[in-house]
């Protein structure tokens, strides 16, 4: 009874958040490589090394860009949390400053390789290993 549905829901919740998480990456990615067919100069694009992406007009972006593909975010700070949650870090400094990058560079040009793996960061705090 009961019980049984509880379990399936909880099964169930656990594979659309891997899903989720797989289908934001995609996302993310089409909205990097369709940037210059729905501005001109793009608004976002991919950094140099094709390992991460940059913003290059905030301002448009969040009004004119996100909405098209996540109509559920509407606002910076949900996009930015978003990114965290999913292992993107924006670098604050040096050659490369303003560009998004995934911790474990699961996230580049071209390519789906390593989506999958992508896994959201845990709320409670997590030890790490080093070594």
């Amino acid at each position: 009874g009961k019980t049984k549905q509880r379990t399936m829901v909880t099964d169930s919740t656990s594979k659309t958040r891997a899903d989720c998480t797989t289908e934001f990456f995609r996302m993310l990615q089409n909205i990097i490589q369709m940037a210059d067919l729905i501005s001109s100069p793009p608004v976002v694009h991919w950094s140099p090394r094709g390992d991460g992406f940059i913003i290059q007009d905030t301002t448009k972006f969040y009004r004119h860009v996100l909405p098209l593909f996540f109509p559920n975010i509407n606002k910076q700070g949900s996009f930015t949390r978003k990114l965290n949650r999913n292992g993107m870090f924006k670098v604050l400094s040096g050659p490369e400053k303003g560009v998004w990058r995934h911790k474990d560079g699961k996230f580049f040009q071209g390519s789906h390789r390593g989506i999958g793996d992508v896994s959201t960061q845990k709320k409670s705090p997590s030890t790490s290993r080093k070594g």
